[in-house]
Formats: C-alpha cells, structure tokens, sequence
C-alpha cells in the first residue's frame, strides 16, 4: 500500500510584539486508511498576507524549529479536531505597527509513523 500525503492546515497564533510563547494551531487530513502519530516539526517559511506583506516584514516572527517529542495523533481517513504546538512562536519586539491585524502562513512539516 502507497502512503498518502498527510495535509496541516494551520489556523492562528496570539501574537504581539515581544511575545514569546505563541502557540501554533492546526488540522491535519490524514487520508490514509491507518492512524498516525506525528512527533517531529520542523517549520518553513513563513509569510505574510497580501494586506501586510509591504509594510510587515515575515522576520517579524520566529517559529522555534525543529520540535521533537511530540504526540500528535490523525485518526485514519479522517480531519483531526484541533491541535497545537504550544510556546513556539514569537513576535520581535521591534514589529511595525503595520504588523497589527497580519495573518502569517506558517509552512510546517510534521514527522510520524503509522499508528
């Protein structure tokens, strides 16, 4: 059997100049007829929207990287509900006021095995 693709849908993070422990939350889509447990992130490039990008440098955020010992379960041929990776984001200080009301695309890699 050929595995399927897994997808990470990500959703928000709290974020604000100076904070540090900002959580990431997502879904995943694990179309494969087995569970699978994910216990390694590793973060890509970040983005930021179209409204913000001339005036919001994406440096604005870091994303803690990579992230192991985790145990983040997507249950077979189904969504997950939401899950999160806690205390792994943060805002520099120095963030442009024109970083207020930016949403941020966090590209994210999870590592697991068939459960």
């Amino acid at each position: 059997m050929t595995p399927v693709d897994c997808t990470v849908a990500p959703a928000c993070v709290d974020l604000y100049p100076g904070f540090v422990e900002g959580d990431v939350y997502f879904t995943i889509t694990n179309a494969n007829p087995y569970e699978i447990t994910f216990t390694d992130m590793t973060a890509g490039n970040i983005t930021v929207d179209a409204d913000h990008a001339d005036d919001c440098p994406a440096t604005s955020i870091t994303v803690e990287s990579p992230v192991t010992g985790l145990s983040l379960v997507a249950p077979a041929s189904s969504t997950s509900g939401q899950l999160s990776i806690d205390d792994v984001v943060t805002m520099i200080l120095a963030a442009p006021d024109d970083c207020q009301g930016a949403s941020f695309d966090i590209e994210l890699t999870l590592t697991g095995t068939q459960s």
